[in-house]
């Protein structure tokens, strides 16, 4: 969005677009931009995604998604979701355990996206989250798939310390 933003604003300035009232060929166009991602990521709505293979705690593969200019994924609908599962098998071959970016660290029950992204929609499991142990504060992606909770994946509460894949996400280019 910032790149087609800055592409009118660079338009208006080349134009001379001073006298806005006598430009009316700016006001009348519109600007198609193509958006695109980076090698080996895919592109949904205006963001790409990336399946990471190596198993990492959540606080690792978040430090990784950063070193790709991205957060773990923040899950926006349930279109997203069912892209972000159709990824999973796509890449993984299966219904893999995977690291998303929600955590409630700061106070429980709480959840909130590591990208900032408002926490509005949500696609727990059955009985999730639950904080079991006391210690549960990160949200994997894809739990209970084998056990037919969901078909799209449900979400599930658990210790950041165990070690998954994970998804990362960036706005697209």
């Amino acid at each position: 969005m910032l790149t087609a933003t800055l592409l009118v604003c660079a338009f208006a300035a080349l134009t001379g677009a001073d006298d806005l009232n006598n430009s009316s060929a700016i006001n009348n166009t519109v600007f198609n931009v193509a958006l695109s991602c980076p090698v080996d990521w895919k592109l949904f709505g205006d963001h790409c995604f990336h399946l990471v293979s190596r198993q990492m705690t959540w606080v690792d593969a978040q430090k990784n998604c950063e070193t790709l200019d991205a957060n773990l994924a923040s899950i926006q609908s349930i279109e997203e979701q069912m892209f972000v599962k159709s990824f999973i098998q796509l890449h993984a071959g299966e219904n893999e355990e995977v690291w998303i970016g929600g955590s409630d660290c700061q106070q429980e029950f709480v959840f909130f996206w590591i990208d900032g992204a408002s926490f509005k929609f949500t696609n727990w499991c059955p009985k999730e989250p639950d904080n079991s142990g006391k210690n549960q504060h990160c949200i994997q992606f894809n739990y209970g798939v084998l056990l037919v909770f969901t078909a799209e994946g449900c979400w599930d509460d658990v210790g950041c310390s165990s070690s998954r894949p994970s998804v990362c996400r960036k706005a697209s280019h």
